[in-house]
């Protein structure tokens, strides 16, 4: 008999797993049956995984992914805490950053996923960088501003509480230093800029021009905002990749409140951080003074510019 036609005999893999699986339940020795029938513990033990008809391997939802703790967040927020990362390490790169995604934020994200999203977001560094580019301007220029409403600078942040994500979007008057509109949530998408801004918008009684400046944040580079901000009037400038100084104001904001809320509390539950949010803005905008306001509020700054419209004078503080 040839070596073919005795392998054709021999019973599968599947064929055996069986055979162990009847005898076993008649109360023979599991090992001793793996044993003589050369099947390993993780072979008898294997279940192939079912997939949907719709899913593909990996994570089940796409533009989403998962986090250690099983929950899922969409490659928008993923965006966001890349361009926050890139921000505070802006010599790393896509390795390094979809390294911290995981170590920080229990995100499951490999090398290559985390390839595309930066490239996406123009976060990969250049592979030669011997000679910074003369049009590059590194030093922030601060923005001439004399009156209020006329510019405002708009960033999202992140907090871990939980240990989940939250996202917070702030709006940020550059002549007051008013916070004139903010949203927290698990996450903060297109929809939600567009709201915010227009409910800012419509609180301050703006009919005037009005400059918006942001991060290239995916948010603030989508179709339905640009629409949106050239439907309204307003012109919306972004700062280059990877330079946060250039939108100072914001990003001292979100440093201050980290400093002064965040990281001082012990939160019971979602809710005490987010009602405690709530107050801190109000803390913010009329019980702290401000140095570059002449250790005025930023409520009782604009209160005092309004004064001195109607009184048709010039403001002193």
């Amino acid at each position: 008999m040839s070596k073919r036609a005795s392998k054709k005999n021999q019973p599968s893999i599947a064929d055996k797993i069986d055979i162990i699986k009847n005898l076993y339940s008649k109360g023979y020795n599991l090992d001793f049956l793996l044993k003589i029938s050369d099947i390993s513990k993780s072979t008898f033990f294997y279940e192939p995984q079912k997939e949907s008809l719709n899913s593909k391997r990996g994570c089940s939802k796409p533009g989403y992914s998962k986090t250690v703790n099983g929950e899922y967040i969409s490659d928008e927020m993923i965006k966001t805490l890349l361009f926050d990362l890139a921000e505070e390490f802006p010599f790393f790169g896509y390795k390094k950053l979809t390294f911290l995604l995981r170590s920080r934020f229990g995100i499951i994200i490999n090398k290559k996923k985390g390839y595309r999203l930066c490239k996406e977001m123009d976060l990969l560094l250049p592979i030669i960088r011997h000679h910074s580019s003369s049009n590059t301007e590194i030093v922030f220029k601060k923005v001439s501003v004399d009156a209020p409403n006329t510019h405002w600078q708009m960033d999202i942040t992140y907090v871990t509480i939980f240990p989940r994500i939250i996202f917070i979007l702030d709006i940020i008057d550059t002549y007051t230093l008013e916070v004139v509109g903010y949203k927290a949530g698990f996450s903060i998408t297109k929809s939600d800029v567009i709201k915010t801004v227009t409910k800012a918008i419509s609180s301050r009684h703006i009919t005037d021009s009005l400059t918006i400046r942001t991060d290239n944040g995916p948010q603030f580079k989508s179709k339905e905002f640009q629409e949106f901000c050239t439907k309204q009037g307003i012109f919306h400038e972004r700062i280059p990749v990877r330079s946060p100084e250039r939108n100072p104001n914001i990003e001292r904001f979100h440093r201050t409140l980290k400093e002064e809320y965040v990281n001082i509390n012990d939160f019971e539950c979602y809710k005490s951080f987010f009602k405690g949010l709530d107050d801190y803005i109000k803390f913010y905008l009329c019980e702290r003074p401000h140095e570059s306001l002449n250790y005025m509020t930023p409520s009782a700054f604009y209160e005092a510019f309004l004064r001195s419209i109607a009184n048709r004078g010039v403001l002193v503080v």
